[in-house]
């Protein structure tokens, strides 16, 4: 590989003529380009899914396997309609963004959160929505995890 050298001469003449001189390289070759940035693990070791029909990527792939069968019972017209991430504001301003809004054949409306882990904070803001339900127009509120599920009203 060649070595590169600019004169001090060579580089005051580029500024005369207006260039920009930004670096002045003394028997060295070009500095290697900055190494691409390590992709960050998810916070849960989720793995992030596009969604087939160009959306929003899902979070995880237990939320794209219950989005495809939402989608399905639409093409089925089994539901009424379905709708990703529904947000709803909570008392205290809180913010809530569940993973799926169904509305059933009869108009009833169900909220649906895919879950892997549980924290405090999704407890906190789950409590907050589903102790008034009706105040957000949602008939039911269903948790999944796993393989289990939980729906309120109890």
């Amino acid at each position: 590989m060649s070595k590169v050298t600019f004169t001090d001469e060579w580089l005051e003449e580029r500024k005369r003529a207006g260039l920009r001189v930004t670096e002045k390289f003394s028997g060295a070759s070009a500095p290697a380009p900055a190494p691409e940035p390590k992709k960050r693990a998810s916070k849960y070791n989720a793995t992030k899914v596009p969604d087939p029909e160009g959306g929003k990527p899902f979070d995880s792939k237990a939320e794209k396997k219950h989005a495809d069968q939402f989608r399905l019972l639409l093409k089925a017209k089994q539901i009424r309609c379905y709708g990703r991430q529904p947000k709803f504001i909570l008392p205290g301003g809180l913010n809530y963004t569940a993973d799926h809004l169904v509305i059933h054949m009869d108009g009833t409306i169900e909220v649906f959160d895919t879950k892997g882990l549980i924290l405090p904070d999704y407890v906190m803001r789950r409590t907050l929505l589903t102790e008034d339900l009706s105040a957000h127009g949602i008939h039911r509120f269903t948790e999944i995890r796993g393989k289990e599920s939980t729906s309120w009203p109890k």
